[in-house]
């Protein structure tokens, strides 16, 4: 059945956007118990037998009224922890949510009300105390999302630039801060970037609480390791891993990542990628070692919505295993050992040489990649766990790793590894290249891949497989790192005798 339309003239509440739809709705909820005339109102339509939901509509369309209604002024109460009460002269039972007011124009409007900048950090400071207890930042971030629907995009976005930027440089705020909690945190975050705390924890209009007298007496600047940000357990294999660059590293992984594309050479040129893109706001450069890996400069955030890349122009790749790949032979036969979700495939397909063959020991990883293939008009065959056969000319195995290159990009990862998670996937990572070995062709080449800049993953792997397997000699060994490319990645290339 249709949906009936609002009758002309009647206020609607359905143009607004649905999470400030949801304020609304809120408001409503609390003003039918709180405000008598409200509450008279509803309860006539629920003695009337109306349902719940129609009901709360209704409630909510007087709450537009009234909000609406010209000549009334407006005095502010809001009461610590929950919704505010506005009351409106011209009346004494006429209260309405202060919460819901500060929003209905713009929900009237159809458009977002963005949260001030005190209440995104009392938010960060909600997000950053789950993570603290162990909830991953990923879903930390959407549980947030999904309870504080009044939220834009906007916001989200810079709620997420706040938490994600403290977990980067969690130890050397936590110092400045005076502890390791979501408060500290951000009161660190304001001390490092020169912002007063005064004008920010002030209570008002869901800012944080006023800082409390022994708050601000604590704090302290950051010893030289905490101002490295990274657990002290990892700084000796760190510093081993990378020599003299190990400071300027940790410091690199300290900053926010660059995001990279890569043009899709299956649908047209490096430029006619960047003119597209440009097409809709988002600017772009050629990186000058790599003509089809594009840096973006501006309009990030509308590239994964961007008609470019829905049409397959461009892949979101970062520029580190673009160049790994960009180093792989091209030969007849190629197989993507660890394909995960397609990267690594999808640019040696985009070549346009050979087939390349995926395979993953857990398929749920490559649900993807179909879609992903026929949007990018690459050839790629699929090969379920346990059916792969035969041999390849090369063979790439992209193994599970720390991900110690990529923190810039998943920072809570760095604060969650363990010696015995290294342990782990030193023990997965070779027996992984031992069974990837058996596909190379005689005379055919193996690179290992991972994202980590440690040697326990890399070098030390690498070592020991030739050990294992005479008949293997390297080719080619590359670490990238912030200092020379983008992410941290590591690719050693092998030939079999």
């Amino acid at each position: 059945m249709p949906r009936r339309r609002a009758s002309r003239g009647k206020r609607t509440i359905a143009g607004g956007r649905r999470a400030l739809r949801h304020v609304l709705f809120q408001a409503a909820l609390v003003a039918a118990h709180s405000n008598p005339m409200l509450k008279a109102s509803a309860q006539r339509l629920r003695e009337a037998g109306k349902p719940h939901k129609l009901i709360v509509t209704a409630v909510a369309r007087r709450l537009v009224a009234i909000a609406d209604a010209p000549g009334r002024t407006r005095k502010v109460w809001e009461p610590q922890g929950g919704w505010g009460i506005q009351l409106l002269a011209g009346g004494i039972d006429k209260y309405v949510p202060g919460a819901f007011l500060a929003t209905i124009a713009t929900i009237r409007a159809g458009g977002a009300a963005e949260m001030t900048p005190a209440a995104r950090i009392a938010a960060a400071i909600t997000i950053l105390d789950r993570i603290l207890a162990g909830e991953p930042a990923e879903q930390a971030l959407l549980r947030w999302a999904r309870a504080g629907r009044f939220a834009g995009s906007s916001d989200r976005a810079a709620l997420r630039d706040l938490v994600f930027d403290s977990l980067r440089k969690l130890r050397s705020r936590a110092a400045l801060g005076g502890g390791m909690t979501g408060r500290s945190l951000m009161l660190g975050m304001c001390r490092e970037t020169g912002l007063d705390p005064a004008t920010v924890f002030t209570g008002e209009r869901y800012a944080p609480m006023p800082l409390a007298a022994d708050e601000t007496a604590i704090g302290a600047m950051p010893t030289a390791a905490e101002a490295l940000d990274l657990p002290d357990w990892l700084l000796p294999d760190w510093r081993q891993a990378l020599g003299p660059e190990a400071e300027k590293l940790a410091l690199a992984m300290r900053e926010r990542a660059p995001l990279w594309l890569r043009a899709n050479l299956l649908r047209g040129t490096p430029e006619q990628a960047m003119a597209a893109l440009a097409g809709e706001g988002i600017e772009t450069r050629q990186d000058a070692g790599l003509a089809s890996a594009l840096s973006v400069l501006s309009g990030a955030r509308r590239v994964a919505a961007s008609q470019a890349y829905r049409d397959g122009l461009v892949e979101l790749q970062d520029l580190s295993p673009q160049l790994a790949c960009s180093l792989l032979p091209e030969r007849g036969s190629l197989l993507d050992y660890c394909a995960g979700g397609g990267g690594k495939a999808l640019a040696l397909a985009a070549r346009g040489l050979f087939p390349v063959t995926a395979h993953d020991a857990d398929p749920g990883r490559m649900v993807d990649l179909r879609v992903r293939a026929v949007r990018a008009g690459a050839r790629i065959r699929i090969v379920e766990p346990g059916r792969l056969t035969g041999s390849f000319d090369l063979v790439v195995a992209d193994v599970p790793c720390s991900g110690s290159g990529t923190w810039r990009r998943t920072p809570d990862a760095k604060w969650r590894l363990r010696p015995a998670d290294l342990a782990r996937l030193a023990a997965l990572q070779a027996r992984i290249l031992d069974e990837a070995a058996e596909f190379v062709a005689p005379k055919g080449a193996l690179a290992y891949m991972t994202c980590s800049l440690l040697r326990a993953e890399n070098q030390d792997q690498i070592a020991k497989f030739t050990q294992r397997r005479a008949g293997y000699e390297l080719v080619e060994e590359r670490m990238f790192t912030p200092l020379n490319a983008s992410d941290g990645f590591y690719l050693c290339l092998m030939r079999r005798h």
